[in-house]
């Protein structure tokens, strides 16, 4: 994060918390154990740089030298030339490293960091804690771009109010504060990625720093002791409680923020125990160079981890870090230095930074207008990034039906065929639904497909994270009771996630009773197996033919591959996949789920495991070309494989009904 100096009395304790904040965030990034939470040291900085503008500001109002020109002069020396120089070094690596679709994305966040609005393209692009982080070397400068957005409001609001006297500050800065906290907490659910990475979901973090300033009053000698050991709890608890599936900021980030607070209060006249910890040197030292340490560890990891084509190990990890405080160091003496004491002149600074700045656009344009610089890359690589990925289109063989609610479904596979057959689920039933209606037509079946993104047929279940998790349920519901030629349903979904409620990818999103049917039955609220039985039992008369879901991980994405071919070379495309015990284990969360479904004379279960792996391995390419489309979608290529398990559901649905469990023995395949 970015120190500040204040014009006020140095304090030797605010570095030392500054050394807290970047030790968190940086043992966070390497994955050590036990700081699962450290990424709360951006909230420590937060409310440090809230607290130390707000003294600088205030103080040249006080002494008549406030000027706006010479406040964003002085933010420049400090930010932008140890920020540059990372960033040129990051350009550079990057040119050298990333494939074409990695460069370009690479380009355009490093744009977004010269305009201090990266916190805007990363919100856009996904969350903070998944895997696509890893490649994302300019992720962390999220955290500036709110700093900076700050900076550029927050001397104007508070020059605004200074004609209302204290009084007015604290006003205005409350109110704000109150307000901040308030759109914090009510759009952590409906709004995550706006909530982690916006300033309005931030400024009251920046503003309990800023009220501290101007509230002079200092805390009674008998309660500052105890006063800074709370708040060193609290960052503690924050930082070894939390982990990446702690919904955050909100009221979560109460402790460390409040921490915070509460050490800078207690801490004003130097006399407790946690000020002068703090102030041991050591700690100082770490301080003093905390902003270009938090600049360059989290690019060094990505470097590192992209060239390794892996995750790092323990000591790995202890080397980047070990690297990253020797870059710090360096950049401190030799650039944050020299442009803070005006050894450079504004001028010059001016020259440097406008030609580094233009130089990442340049480079931007460059990269965007060539899609990437392929003529970088090795033929292998662009042959891999060059796979036929284009999705097969899937011809409607009858006229559209138009539902209730405007939506429209098409009736695919044989012509003529009376519709008897209903594809529903996610995009891991839009994955199949090509090969799948291509297997119905030549068995002379047609029929329909209700797929969305994060769709799941299950009833009373809902996501109150993602309102719109259950939106075709009504769609779905309505072609069923409309349609009673369909007598066969296909239910394809991401199943490790439903089963899990998306707790493991999403941050503890938890389904609740929906009351869908009015009937005021309570089900289990993170239960696939009751949703699933809610379906069975709506529709007694349907055949059902669930299909367990394919391999999925990071080994089965072409441009995994392409990375892994370009940085290590020499590398079997055909040895790209996981092992067939890590598949079992990924079939295990929802398993013994269907194991009790398929007990039902209306269910059966069918499984893939066969079709795309041997005993031992699972592979993600076949014949040289890629049988996935990214870590969990399977290709054209890759569905075609499952012809035989789409024949066998379909050989079923033709045969007769029993009385008996139509269970397929799920742990092998159905060949042709």
């Amino acid at each position: 994060m970015i120190p500040l100096e204040s014009s006020r009395q140095y304090r030797p304790d605010i570095d030392g918390l500054r050394a807290l904040a970047v030790a968190s965030v940086v043992l966070f990034h390497v994955n050590a154990w036990p700081f699962s939470g450290g990424y709360v040291g951006v909230d420590v900085f937060f409310v440090v740089s809230g607290y130390l503008i707000t003294g600088i500001v205030l103080s040249d109002v006080a002494a008549g030298q406030f000027s706006i020109a010479r406040f964003y002069e002085r933010r420049a020396r400090r930010i932008l030339p140890a920020l540059f120089v990372m960033l040129a070094v990051s350009s550079i690596l990057a040119v050298v490293l990333f494939i074409p679709p990695d460069l370009v994305a690479f380009a355009k966040s490093a744009a977004a960091t010269v305009a201090f609005s990266s916190n805007f393209l990363f919100q856009a692009q996904a969350g903070y804690f998944d895997a696509a982080a890893e490649l994302k070397p300019l992720l962390h400068t999220w955290s500036l771009g709110i700093e900076e957005q700050f900076y550029l409001l927050h001397p104007l609001f508070l020059r605004a109010l200074v004609p209302f006297g204290r009084s007015g500050i604290i006003w205005g800065l409350a109110i704000v504060l109150v307000a901040s906290f308030v759109a914090s907490a009510a759009t952590l659910h409906a709004f995550t990625s706006g909530a982690f990475y916006l300033l309005y979901s931030r400024a009251w973090e920046l503003g309990v720093g800023s009220l501290l300033a101007v509230v002079r009053r200092p805390l009674p000698r008998a309660w500052a002791p105890a006063a800074g050991l709370l708040g060193l709890a609290l960052i503690a608890f924050a930082v070894f409680a939390y982990s990446s599936e702690t919904p955050f900021p909100g009221a979560a980030a109460l402790p460390p923020v409040l921490g915070t607070a509460l050490i800078i209060w207690a801490g004003r006249d130097g006399g407790t125990i946690v000020s002068r910890v703090l102030s041991w040197r050591p700690l100082v030292a770490v301080g003093l160079i905390s902003y270009s340490l938090y600049l360059w560890h989290w690019p060094a990891i990505v470097f590192a981890q992209y060239d390794l084509g892996r995750p790092l190990t323990g000591p790995e990890g202890l080397v980047i870090i070990a690297g990253s405080v020797v870059l710090a160091l360096l950049t401190y003496r030799y650039v944050e230095q020299p442009a803070r004491k005006r050894q450079i002149s504004t001028r010059s600074l001016a020259i440097s930074m406008s030609s580094v700045a233009a130089g990442v656009l340049a480079m931007t344009a460059l990269v965007i207008a060539t899609r990437g610089l392929p003529q970088r890359m090795e033929p292998e690589t662009m042959e891999i990034l060059a796979s036929d990925m284009e999705r097969v289109p899937l011809p409607c063989v009858a006229p559209d039906i138009t539902l209730r609610d405007g939506d429209k479904v098409c009736q695919y596979g044989a012509p003529g065929a009376a519709p008897t057959v209903l594809l529903a689920g996610d995009s891991h039933a839009s994955m199949i639904a090509p090969a799948f209606f291509r297997s119905a037509a030549r068995e002379g079946f047609a029929g329909f497909k209700i797929t969305d993104v994060g769709f799941c047929p299950l009833p009373d279940v809902t996501s109150p994270r993602f309102p719109d998790f259950s939106r075709p349920m009504p769609d779905f519901i309505e072609l069923l009771k409309r349609t009673p030629s369909i007598r066969h349903v296909v239910v394809a979904c991401f199943w490790e996630m439903h089963a899990d409620g998306y707790s493991r990818r999403l941050k503890r999103v938890e389904f609740r009773d929906s009351g869908y049917d009015g009937s005021g039955v309570a089900y289990n609220p993170t239960s696939l197996r009751h949703g699933l039985e809610r379906l069975f039992d709506m529709f007694p008369d349907r055949q059902f033919a669930l299909i367990e879901d394919v391999p999925t991980g990071p080994e089965f994405d072409p441009n995994t591959a392409a990375r892994l071919i370009h940085v290590k070379g020499g590398q079997s495309l055909e040895s790209l996949g996981i092992s067939r015990r890590k598949y079992d284990g990924q079939l295990s969360p929802y398993r013994s789920i269907f194991a009790a479904m398929a007990a039902r004379p209306n269910v059966r279960v069918y499984s893939v495991a066969d079709s795309l792996c041997t005993a031992d391995f699972c592979p993600g390419w076949r014949g040289g070309r890629p049988a996935y489309r990214d870590f969990d979608h399977i290709s054209e290529t890759g569905a075609l494989v499952l012809s035989g398990v789409f024949e066998k559901v379909l050989s079923d649905f033709a045969a007769p009904p029993r009385g008996e469990s139509r269970h397929a023995d799920i742990t092998r395949v159905h060949r042709p």
